[in-house]
């Protein structure tokens, strides 16, 4: 379970409204459990926001990783749940990608989100940063 202020800096990294490199940096600085609980909210959160398999070309394009990357291969295939559930159990030396591939799914979900669902008229606090 994420704490409020670690919802917050992901959702903040997602819109970017924080510095990327920085959030990267967080998450590195983090000890192996933390980053687990770091991983599993985001992906939480992607679940939460729509994501869609269709989605993980444009993210890791957004993210600047090669598609051959582990974590691309494994969400490039169907269903999205399932795959973002092994993307998250890949060794430490794929964490890195892994964070920052999940971190801009969520950002084109939740951009998505943004546009077909709240027209301007958003309540969610997330949206209203």
């Amino acid at each position: 379970m994420l704490t409020h202020d670690q919802d917050l800096r992901l959702n903040r990294l997602a819109q970017a409204l924080d510095d990327l490199e920085g959030g990267l940096q967080w998450f590195e600085a983090q000890n192996e459990t933390a980053q687990d609980e770091l991983l599993l909210g985001l992906a939480a959160m992607i679940k939460q926001a729509g994501a869609r398999t269709a989605d993980v070309l444009s993210a890791v394009q957004e993210a600047k990783l090669r598609p051959t990357c582990t974590p691309a291969v494994l969400l490039s295939k169907a269903p999205l749940d399932a795959q973002i559930a092994k993307a998250i159990q890949l060794p430490t030396n794929e964490r890195h990608n892994t964070f920052l591939l999940l971190l801009m799914l969520l950002r084109v979900a939740d951009s998505r989100r943004k546009a077909d669902r709240c027209g301007g008229k958003c309540s969610h606090w997330w949206h209203n940063l």
